[in-house]
């Protein structure tokens, strides 16, 4: 075996003789220096695929040199990607890039550190329009509610109702449950488009949800009480109508 690594310092040499030689040492006047390195060893470090936050953790694979000591990962991006052992949780967009290191001993120099980079996308909310009522009638109130969810976490942002591209209500502030609502009274008689555009924010894509709010034509009066009425005095009968309102109208006489 070769000599173990490490700094040598030589002042003599040796023969031990022959058949022909007598056996010889000759010192030298200076020492004579040099080195044994020890041997290099390499990581492999696997390649990982870009991500999407909500994913669940990725495990993490290398291969390192002959000295036998663990390859150990850390991760250099903490506010996109955190490490335990070898599993890297997702925890912000961006860019997350990863160690490898591996120790060395008297035998193998530590490994040359094996760097890993992927790209963590932001996540696509789940977004659902309601309608508090859904035919309603000219005038009558109705509020409109987007709740907003996803695997990253509550979305947070803003989120602007219109009707038809027209604003309704604008940059409505999700609450803490990841839900905003726009109240109107406006819309007239007809199928109104209402969207609601969701701004994103740090963890999660823009979208928009929608729905068609339906505005029915006010119909005839809820209802009719037809009477003759006798006069005492004369045999002429008074037609009248009770209209939806409670009065009473005036229609005519036989």
């Amino acid at each position: 075996p070769g000599l173990p690594a490490g700094d040598y310092a030589v002042t003599s040499a040796s023969f031990g003789g022959n058949a022909n030689y007598a056996p010889t040492t000759v010192n030298f006047a200076t020492s004579q220096q040099f080195n044994v390195a020890r041997i290099v060893q390499n990581i492999t470090f696997d390649a990982i695929a870009n991500q999407t936050l909500g994913n669940p953790p990725v495990a993490l694979s290398a291969t390192g040199g002959a000295s036998g000591n663990p390859v150990v990962f850390a991760s250099s991006t903490p506010l996109v990607c955190t490490l335990s052992g070898s599993m890297v949780t997702l925890v912000g967009a961006g860019m997350c890039t990863l160690t490898a290191d591996q120790a060395g001993n008297a035998t193998y120099a530590p490994a040359t550190q094996a760097v890993q980079s992927f790209s963590v996308g932001k996540a696509s909310a789940t977004l659902v329009l309601s309608s508090s009522v859904n035919p309603s009638t000219p005038g009558q109130s109705v509020t409109f509610t987007l709740a907003a969810s996803g695997a990253a976490g509550t979305p947070a942002g803003t989120v602007t109702f219109s009707d038809g591209g027209a604003p309704l209500c604008s940059n409505v502030a999700l609450d803490a449950g990841g839900s905003a609502s726009c109240t109107t009274s406006t819309l007239g008689s007809g199928t109104h488009a209402i969207a609601a555009d969701y701004s994103g924010d740090a963890k999660y894509l823009p979208g928009t949800a929608t729905l068609a709010q339906i505005i029915s034509t006010a119909g005839p009066p809820a209802a009719y009480a037809i009477a003759d009425v006798d006069y005492p005095a004369a045999s002429d009968t008074e037609v009248r109508a009770l209209t939806e309102h409670g009065m009473v109208d005036h229609l005519g006489r036989d």
